[in-house]
C-alpha cells in the first residue's frame, strides 16, 4: 500500500503527540497529585461538581422556604392527634382528623399572609403578646435550690412575725334594719337584748326575733381580714372587743344594728415551725425564684444601650428618678463584667 506524503507527515504527527503525552504523564504515584493539580481537564471536572452541589443545595433550600408551600408532615400529623387525644382523651376519627388539618391548614395561609402584609410590625397587641411569652419562657430558666431544713429554720426565725396566726372568733347575730325601723332601730334592738340575756338558758341564736339579712347569720373562726370584708371595720374592731357567752349589742354596721353572741374567740398566737412547715418552704423557694429571675432578666439588660436625649430630660426631669434605678442596674452589671451603659444622661 502506497502512503502518500501527505497522510504519513499526520500519521507522524499523531504518534508524536501521543509520545508526548506518554511522557509528560506521571509514572509515579506520588507524582499523581502534582499532575493533577496542573491538568485542566480536572479543574473543569471540579468546578462543574461545586456548581451543580451549589444549585441542588440552593434548590433544596428554596424550596423549604417556598412561602406558597405548605407542608402536611407526619410530625403535624402526630402533635394535632395528640393535642386531640389530651382533650377529649380518645384518638380523632378520620373525618375529625381532616377537619384538624384543614385548620391548621387555613391557620397556616393567614399567618404567612400576614407576615407577607408586614401585619406583625409596630402592632401593639403583638408586641404586648410577644412580650408576654418571652417574660413566661424566661421565668424559671434557672430553677432555685430547694432549702435545708436549716436554712427553712432560719428564715422562719427571721420572719417569725409573718407568720402570727392571727385572732379568730365565732358568732351569731341578730339583724336590726335601721331602712324599715327608723328612729325606733335602737329600741327594738335593747328590747330583744334584755329579752335574750334574761332566758334562762339564753339561746344560742334567735335570728327570727330581727329582720332578714342578706348574708350568713353565723360565722365560725373569722378572722379580722375575713369580718372586714362583711362588715366594715367599726363593726370589726368592736366585734374583737366583746367577751364570749352572753348577748351583746347592738354593734353598728353599713347594714344596721346587730346583736351579737360570741361562742368562740381565740387570740393572736405565735405559730411553731411545724405547723407552717410547708408554707415558709413554699414562701422561701418562691423568692429564691424571683431572685433567678430577677438575676436572667439583669443579664438581658446588660446586652442594651439606654439612649435618652437631653431634650426629652429638659422637658421630663422626673425621668431622673427613673435613670438613677437604671444607672444603679448598669453599675452591677458593668461591675459583672457586662456591657450595659446609659447615654445621654
Amino acid at each position: 500500500m502506497r502512503v502518500e506524503s501527505d497522510d504519513t507527515s499526520t500519521i507522524e504527527a499523531i504518534q508524536t503527540h501521543h509520545q508526548s503525552a506518554s511522557e509528560l504523564r506521571p509514572t509515579h504515584p506520588e507524582t499523581w497529585i502534582h499532575w493533577l493539580i496542573r491538568e485542566p481537564l480536572v479543574h473543569f471536572l471540579l468546578i462543574g461538581a461545586l456548581l451543580f452541589g451549589l444549585h441542588t443545595y440552593i434548590h433544596k433550600i428554596n424550596g423549604a422556604n417556598r412561602i406558597d408551600l405548605i407542608t402536611v408532615s407526619p410530625q403535624l400529623v402526630t402533635q394535632l392527634s395528640k393535642t386531640w387525644e389530651g382533650q377529649w382523651k380518645r384518638p380523632p376519627t378520620a373525618q375529625e382528623l381532616q377537619h384538624l388539618i384543614e385548620s391548621n391548614v387555613q391557620e397556616e395561609v393567614l399567618y404567612r399572609e400576614a407576615l407577607a402584609m408586614n401585619l406583625d410590625q409596630n402592632d401593639t397587641i403583638v408586641r404586648r403578646w410577644l412580650v408576654q411569652k418571652m417574660d413566661f419562657l424566661s421565668r424559671d430558666m434557672i430553677p432555685p435550690v430547694e432549702p435545708t431544713d436549716e436554712e427553712i429554720k432560719a428564715y422562719f426565725e427571721d420572719h417569725s412575725q409573718d407568720y402570727v396566726q392571727p385572732a379568730r372568733v365565732s358568732f351569731t347575730h341578730i339583724f336590726f334594719n335601721a331602712d324599715s325601723r327608723g328612729e325606733q332601730v335602737n329600741f327594738d334592738a335593747v328590747a330583744a337584748l334584755n329579752q335574750l340575756n334574761s332566758d334562762n338558758p339564753i339561746r344560742d341564736r334567735a335570728p327570727q326575733l330581727g329582720d332578714s339579712f342578706m348574708l350568713n347569720y353565723d360565722y365560725i373562726a373569722q378572722t379580722p381580714l375575713d369580718v372586714r370584708q362583711y362588715f366594715g371595720k367599726p363593726f370589726t374592731d368592736a366585734l374583737f372587743e366583746l367577751e364570749p357567752g352572753q348577748w351583746r349589742g347592738p354593734v353598728e354596721s353599713s347594714y344596721g344594728l346587730h346583736l351579737i353572741r360570741i361562742s368562740d374567740r381565740r387570740s393572736e398566737q405565735s405559730a411553731d415551725l411545724s405547723q407552717v412547715y410547708e408554707e415558709v418552704k413554699r414562701t422561701l423557694m418562691d423568692e429564691r425564684r424571683i431572685e433567678a429571675n430577677d438575676a436572667f432578666y439583669q443579664a438581658l439588660l446588660s446586652k442594651y444601650t439606654l439612649k435618652v436625649d437631653d431634650s426629652v430630660l429638659a422637658e421630663h426631669p422626673d425621668l431622673n428618678v427613673v435613670l438613677e434605678g437604671f444607672n444603679r442596674q448598669a453599675a452591677g452589671a458593668l461591675n459583672s463584667g457586662s456591657g450595659f451603659n446609659i447615654l445621654g444622661h
